[in-house]
């Protein structure tokens, strides 16, 4: 199979993997993006206690789909860096970054996946700070290197349809 028909068939499935993640954690509020971005266990417990046991569970159930997600998304990342003409020419270590942003930032998704679904395993006024911060942190830092990634993708794109 051509590499352009791989690509879009890996763009088709990471399209549906993030509807099908967007459907389930619709009725989530606040969303989930107000836990990933919870720095302490104060917002932490308040996003949780907004959620209720029905979202909590809505959490848990959305993981396995997740961790799926996680690794098409490294996938993706690592085959369209590696074989797009988009990405062909950078400099060494502008194609390093492209090369690893994804899988990097997969590694810190599934690194946030596990603190947060043991921070909500704990009793309320027991969840550890650092943990809580540590896993605001991986979702941060995996947000700073998508949105990195994709900035470097329109930026390529861009370039080419200038050529």
């Amino acid at each position: 199979m051509p590499n352009r028909t791989i690509s879009a068939l890996l763009a088709l499935l990471l399209i549906l993997s993030q509807t099908h993640l967007f459907v389930m954690l619709a009725t989530l509020e606040p969303n989930i993006l107000a836990l990933q971005f919870a720095f302490t266990p104060d917002a932490f417990n308040w996003v949780l206690l907004q959620w209720g046991d029905a979202g909590m569970q809505t959490f848990r159930d959305h993981l396995p789909f997740d961790f799926v997600h996680v690794c098409l998304y490294a996938v993706c990342g690592y085959w369209w860096a590696s074989r797009l003409p988009l990405f062909a020419g950078l400099q060494a270590w502008l194609a390093r970054f492209a090369l690893w942003a994804l899988p990097a930032a997969a590694v810190l998704d599934a690194a946030e996946n596990v603190l947060e679904l043991y921070l909500i395993g704990q009793p309320a006024g027991c969840r550890d700070a650092m943990l809580v911060a540590l896993a605001a942190s991986c979702a941060s830092l995996k947000w700073l290197l998508i949105g990195a990634f994709a900035l470097l993708s329109l930026w390529r794109f861009r370039l080419s349809l200038r050529r």
